[in-house]
C-alpha cells in the first residue's frame, strides 16, 4: 500500500461474513476499509466505442468513471463482473496500457498512465515460453532488466517456493499441468516490479482441481504473504472463486458499462475453510441474485 496519510477513519466495520452494498449513485463510501489519499486506479470520464460490421458504432463506455481504492493495512483482490461483453476485459486492457479510450483519463496512482508503460496481466491461455526451463521464465523479466543471473535466480527462486513450485525449477513448461503452467505465470509476473497484477478469466481454462491449485495459490500470495504488496484486479464469471479471492467486487452492466453494485466480502481469515462456511454460501447467493437482474 502506498505510504499517503489515511483519507478518513473508518468506525462501523462490519461482522465477518457481512455483505456490503454500495449504492454507486452516490460516490462510493468505504464503510468497510479504511483508504489513502491516492487511489490504486482511477478511470475517469472514459468513453469508448468500436465499429460493427454494419458500419456503426457500439459505444462501450460513455463517461465512465471507476476508482479503485487503496486499502490501509489491507491487502486488496478487485474482481469485476458482469455480463459478456459489458466491458470488463477492457477495463483490464486499458489499465494494462494495451488500450487507449477515444477519450478520458486512465490513472495509476494518481499518473495518468502512459501508452509506452504496462502493467502485467495474466490470461486464460497459457503463457510460458516453451524453450526456456521454469526458472528461466519466471526470471526473464529480471533479467530484460539487466539483473545479474544470481540474483535474479535468487528472487525467481523464492517467488517460486510462493507458488508452490520448488523443485519444478529445471523442468521445461510442457512437462507441467496447466495449474502448474498457470502458477508459473502468477510468480513471473510478480517478478515485473508492478504493483498492480491483472488477471484476465485466469483460472477458466482448468478443471476443478487445478482451479482450486491457483484459487489457493493467488490467496495465499494476496493475503498471507506479509512483505508482498500488490492490487490484484480480476475479471472473473465464476462467483464461488470471486468471493473465495475477493474483498470487494464490482458488478458492472452493459450498453453502456456502469458499475451496478459494490460489494464488501470481509472473512476473519483467508483459507481454503471459507469456501464451507455459511457466510460464504450468502455472499454466493447474494451475488447470483444481483447477476440474474440484470442478466
Amino acid at each position: 500500500m502506498s505510504r499517503f496519510k489515511n483519507l478518513f477513519t473508518v468506525e462501523n466495520t462490519p461482522q465477518a461474513g457481512q455483505v456490503q452494498f454500495t449504492d454507486t449513485q452516490h460516490s462510493v463510501a468505504d464503510d468497510t476499509y479504511q483508504v489513502e489519499d491516492i487511489d490504486v486506479v482511477n478511470l475517469e470520464n472514459i468513453n469508448l466505442a468500436f465499429d460493427t460490421e454494419k458500419g456503426g458504432k457500439q459505444v462501450v463506455f460513455d463517461n465512465f468513471n471507476l476508482a479503485i481504492k487503496d486499502f490501509t493495512n489491507e491487502k486488496q483482490f478487485i474482481s469485476l463482473m458482469g455480463q459478456s461483453g459489458c466491458g470488463k476485459s477492457t477495463i483490464l486492457n486499458m489499465i494494462a496500457g494495451l488500450l487507449k479510450p477515444d477519450s478520458g483519463k486512465v490513472k495509476i496512482y494518481g499518473k495518468e498512465i502512459g501508452y509506452n508503460e504496462s502493467i502485467p496481466m495474466i490470461f486464460q491461455h497459457y503463457s510460458s515460453f516453451p524453450w526456456l526451463t521454469v526458472l528461466d521464465n519466471v526470471a526473464l523479466p529480471l533479467k530484460l532488466k539487466g539483473i545479474a543471473k544470481e540474483e535474479r535466480y535468487e528472487k525467481s527462486m523464492e517467488l517460486l517456493k510462493l507458488v508452490g513450485l520448488n523443485g519444478h525449477e529445471k523442468k521445461w513448461p510442457n512437462k507441467l499441468s496447466g495449474g502448474q503452467k498457470q502458477r508459473v505465470a502468477i510468480a513471473r509476473a510478480l517478478n515485473c516490479g508492478s504493483k498492480i497484477l491483472l488477471l484476465d478469466e485466469a483460472t477458466s481454462g482448468l478443471d476443478i482441481k487445478m482451479k482450486k491449485e491457483v484459487q489457493d495459490t493467488l490467496v495465499k500470495a494476496c493475503y498471507n504473504t506479509p512483505l508482498m504488496d500488490y492490487t490484484y484486479i480480476n475479471v472473473g464469471h465464476n462467483i464461488e472463486e470471486n468471493v473465495y479471492l475477493s474483498n470487494r467486487i464490482y458488478i458492472l452492466t452493459s450498453n453502456p458499462c456502469r458499475v451496478h453494485k459494490v460489494l464488501d466480502i470481509v472473512f476473519d481469515q483467508r483459507t481454503p475453510d471459507i469456501r464451507k462456511t455459511p457466510q460464504f454460501h450468502r455472499y454466493v447467493d447474494e451475488i447470483d441474485s444481483i447477476m440474474n437482474e440484470i442478466c
